[in-house]
C-alpha cells in the first residue's frame, strides 16, 4: 500500500537532491562569473590608471622636447649674432627667448613629476643666466662697433694719410730707407 504523504515525501527528497546539486550549479557558475566581473573590472581600471600615466608621460615628454627646440633655436641665433653681429639674427635671438619662456611656463604648470619640475626650475635659472650674458654681449658688441666707426676708422684713415704723406716726402728727399719703412709700416696698418 502506498502512503500518499510518504511518496511525495520520498520524491521531494529526491527532487532536492536535484534542486541541490542544480542550485549548488547555477551558484558555482555565477561565483565563477562574479569572480571573472570583478577581475575584467579591476583590469579596466588598471589599464586605464597606465593609460592616464602614459598619456601624462607623453604630455610632459611633449613639453621637455619643446623646451629643447626653443633652446637650440635660441642658441643657434645667438652664436650667429656672435659671429655676424647682425640685427637679424639678435631679434631671432630674442623671438625665441620670448617663446622659450613660454614653453617654460608651460612645463611648469604640466609636469607633475617633482623631480621633472625641480629640472624645469633649473633651466629656468640657466636661461635666465645665458639670456642675462647675451644681452651684456649685445651691449659690449654695440660699444664696439660704435668705437669702430666713431674712433678707430677715422684714426685709421688719419695713420694712412700720414704714412702716405710719408712716403712722398722720402720719394721727394731720395730717402730709399723712409720710403721702403713707410711703406712698410703702411702695409702693416692695412693688414690691422
Amino acid at each position: 500500500m502506498k502512503i500518499p504523504f510518504l511518496s511525495s515525501l520520498l520524491r521531494l527528497t529526491a527532487n532536492w537532491k536535484v534542486i541541490t546539486k542544480i542550485t549548488a550549479g547555477f551558484g558555482s557558475v555565477i561565483a565563477v562569473f562574479i569572480v571573472v566581473l570583478a577581475l575584467s573590472f579591476w583590469n579596466f581600471v588598471t589599464i586605464g590608471h597606465e593609460v592616464e600615466e602614459m598619456e601624462s608621460a607623453a604630455i610632459e615628454l611633449s613639453l621637455a622636447a619643446d623646451i629643447e627646440i626653443k633652446f637650440l633655436k635660441m642658441i643657434r641665433a645667438a652664436r650667429e649674432f656672435v659671429q655676424k653681429g647682425d640685427t637679424k639674427s639678435e631679434t631671432e635671438t630674442r623671438k625665441y627667448s620670448v617663446q622659450l619662456l613660454g614653453a617654460i611656463a608651460a612645463a611648469k604648470k604640466g609636469i607633475t613629476v617633482e623631480s621633472l619640475h625641480a629640472l624645469i626650475l633649473e633651466v629656468e635659472e640657466a636661461f635666465k643666466s645665458y639670456f642675462a650674458d647675451f644681452k651684456i654681449v649685445t651691449k659690449l658688441k654695440r660699444e664696439h662697433d660704435t668705437y669702430i666707426i666713431e674712433s678707430l676708422d677715422p684714426t685709421g684713415d688719419m695713420m694712412f694719410a700720414d704714412l702716405d704723406e710719408f712716403v712722398r716726402e722720402a720719394e721727394a728727399e731720395s730717402n730709399e730707407t723712409l720710403r721702403i719703412l713707410s711703406f712698410e709700416a703702411r702695409e702693416d696698418a692695412f693688414l690691422i
